[in-house]
């Protein structure tokens, strides 16, 4: 048996082969990217970068207020439900706003948002009720459990003073 010369016409082909191969995983790759989520986390990214010194002067005076404010989650009894309403997950959220000396700060308005990073309209902003001075608090349905990213804000007279942005897991 004898081997076939390698031809001009074989390698031209091989290498048509080859970059068909290479073209045909890549449109499957976008296509498949494309489908999922699109990875914009903000609108108007550049606007917002504009005002990045008035980000970091809020969050200087932020800090020179010296407040505490921590978020706490506590699930609520699971509900026997059947199909979709069972990925809802209900729970008490509270924030509790200190001062520097530790004194609670009461009478402000707080509204809390909370976001999930790897699901698109799954968003939940509410106002929160001061309970007690200092204690500001709400129950919540949210879609799913697992980490969610919570964001307080402390207004008063519509003057946002005090903004925080964590991690909570719901379990």
């Amino acid at each position: 048996m004898t081997a076939r010369p390698m031809t001009g016409r074989k390698v031209l082909w091989a290498l048509i082969a080859f970059f068909a191969i290479v073209a045909a995983v890549n449109a499957v790759f976008i296509t498949l990217s494309l489908r999922t989520f699109p990875g914009v986390e903000t609108d108007d990214a550049y606007r917002k970068g504009l005002a990045w010194d008035s980000e970091l002067d809020a969050a200087a005076a932020q800090r020179a207020l010296g407040w505490k404010v921590t978020v706490s989650w506590q699930s609520a009894a699971p509900a026997s439900a059947t199909g979709q309403e069972q990925a809802q997950v209900s729970g008490h959220i509270t924030v509790r706003a200190e001062d520097r000396a530790g004194a609670a700060l009461g009478g402000l308005a707080a509204d809390i948002t909370f976001r999930r990073a790897v699901h698109e309209g799954e968003d939940r902003h509410l106002a929160l009720a001061e309970t007690i001075p200092g204690l500001y608090a709400a129950d919540v349905a949210l879609p799913g459990s697992g980490d969610w990213r919570v964001i307080v804000r402390l207004r008063k007279a519509e003057k946002l003073l005090y903004r925080i942005d964590q991690r909570i897991n719901v379990p």
